[in-house]
């Protein structure tokens, strides 16, 4: 009888011992197939990310790198000790925009304006109003007419439009405000909103509570025309969020329904007069003849003095790549005055890559670690079966049959089991694999991005900045369903690891002597 007609007997006839061979490779290739599976849609994730994400860059003041500076002068006694950091051009923002790891940019300058007949939408008196002056609301010039918080969909026009190419190239006081805003102020579409620019004399404001009209240098009138109404989209902001993201959003929604977005040109025009007031003012600079507390207001004054001459702007960057990131910032830090970084913003892309990783490196460990459970234990019931088997073992020696073929035979018997056994342990494995990773390793991950995300203090979602993979679109992508990929692989582990197993079994068979076993 051939050899694997022997192995199919063999099984039938030792169905206990076929059962518990069976039953241990089914419960190890369950957990095979499950870190398998986990793997193989973690990397799928990461390169969805590679494909898929478009980092966004910001460029920003380097604190550390501030505060290292001031603590240095503080301590040679110099308590004017502000560091001084050269204000962002527009030109320098397009010379960035030319870099080839670029795919797209546009910048935000940003300026305060008083008006005394308008109100906040949910305003706090106190915080908020400075006397006669009334509120004080933020205007974010865009460069682009559709551009970040419209592209990304954290706000929509419902009346009126967004800016026209004549509006964005030429001066213009257009506006775009809120639905809130425009409901408390009763303001529709094509109403006149009364701004002014105010200069305070540093001297004299130092804080906020200090502003008011008996300290003004100079203020310039802005009649604003209401061009389009958005609503912010709290609803998309607010679903599938967790519970300890909702008091975040919801502080947020004041500060975005008071936001007015005018074009570019209007926020630096003012920002040109704040220029031009500031150059006639003459602040004392020798501090040696001042006691402690006359340096620190005149330092203050000087900061005072300093910020109504800066223009604030806040690039936006779109890269290529994630593999953009590193050359990006190597290229563009040569370029940035002194006290500027740049970071990356808005998409948690290294925190997600740093979970990941860890997510793949576990699930690595647990393979290899069953794998080299799988090898040992097989082998050492293998052995076991072969010893109970030794007589039949003997008989078919002294037959004349030849090692090699009972070798194949024992082989034949071994695999036959694997593989039924493997093909339910992928099954149950895909089951694993979906429970593991979405209610155990997912988790941690999925609630640390979204609260990293949303916090109220992140300076990416105050400016709008929302990513295109967000936590919950790589829950969406993380897939474990078997492809035929799985299962190459998944069989030729399985397989691969059952015949190692069946090295130390092959290798007793080798040495034994038919006439030893006979005796």
């Amino acid at each position: 009888m051939r050899f694997y007609g022997r192995a199919f007997i063999s099984i039938k006839r030792n169905m206990r011992r076929s059962i518990i061979l069976f039953l241990l490779i089914l419960v190890l290739g369950c957990m095979i197939s499950g870190t398998l599976l986990i793997n193989l849609a973690i990397e799928n994730i990461r390169q969805s990310i590679f494909t898929d994400m478009r980092p966004y860059v910001v460029i920003g003041l380097d604190w550390a790198t501030i505060n290292e500076y001031n603590a240095e002068r503080e301590a040679t006694g110099n308590l004017v000790y502000s560091a001084e950091p050269q204000a962002l051009t527009t030109e320098l923002i397009r010379e960035i925009g030319t870099l080839p790891y670029v795919k797209s940019y546009e910048y935000t300058v940003t300026d305060n304006f008083f008006s005394p007949s308008l109100t906040k939408y949910r305003a706090c008196v106190r915080y908020y109003l400075r006397g006669n002056l009334g509120f004080q609301f933020e205007f974010r010039g865009e460069s682009q007419p559709y551009f970040n918080a419209l592209g990304q969909g954290l706000i929509e026009i419902v009346a009126g439009r967004t800016f026209t190419d004549e509006e964005m190239n030429h001066f213009s006081m257009v506006a775009l405000i809120s639905e809130q805003f425009a409901q408390v102020n009763k303001l529709i579409v094509g109403s006149v909103m009364p701004f002014k620019k105010v200069i305070f004399d540093p001297t004299k404001v130092v804080w906020p509570r200090d502003m008011n009209e008996r300290y003004i240098l100079a203020s310039e009138s802005y009649d604003v025309e209401v061009v389009g109404i958005y609503r912010v989209n709290m609803d998309d902001l607010l679903e599938n969020r967790t519970p300890r993201t909702f008091d975040s959003i919801h502080r947020l929604e004041p500060m975005l329904a008071n936001k007015i977005y005018v074009p570019s040109n209007f926020v630096e025009a003012a920002n040109q007069f704040s220029v031009r007031v500031s150059a006639d003012i003459h602040l004392e600079t020798d501090c040696e003849n001042l006691n402690e507390m006359e340096a620190i207001n005149l330092s203050f004054a000087h900061r005072v003095f300093r910020e109504n001459q800066r223009m604030h702007l806040e690039p936006f960057i779109v890269l290529y790549s994630p593999r953009d990131i590193l050359p990006f910032q190597e290229d563009v830090q040569e370029m940035l005055p002194k006290f500027y970084m740049t970071g990356i913003e808005a998409n948690n892309f290294q925190e997600t890559m740093l979970a990941l990783d860890t997510m793949r490196s576990l699930a690595m460990f647990i393979l290899y670690m069953i794998v080299g459970a799988m090898i040992i234990v097989l082998s050492l019931l293998i052995f076991l079966f072969l010893r109970e088997r030794k007589q039949e073992i003997g008989i078919y020696l002294s037959l004349g049959e030849s090692k090699r073929r009972i070798i194949l035979q024992m082989i034949v018997e071994v695999v036959f089991i694997a593989v039924i056994a493997l093909a339910n342990a992928l099954l149950l494995g895909n089951i694993l694999a979906g429970y593991l990773g979405e209610y155990i390793l997912l988790q941690d991950i999925l609630a640390e991005l979204e609260y990293d995300k949303y916090v109220f203090h992140n300076p990416a979602f105050r400016r709008g900045l929302l990513s295109d993979v967000t936590a919950y679109a790589i829950e969406r992508n993380y897939d474990v369903s078997i492809s035929f990929q799985a299962v190459l692989i998944f069989l030729g582990v399985g397989i691969g690891t059952t015949l190692l197993a069946t090295l130390l079994p092959v290798i007793y068979i080798a040495r034994l002597n038919p006439k030893k076993i006979m005796m």
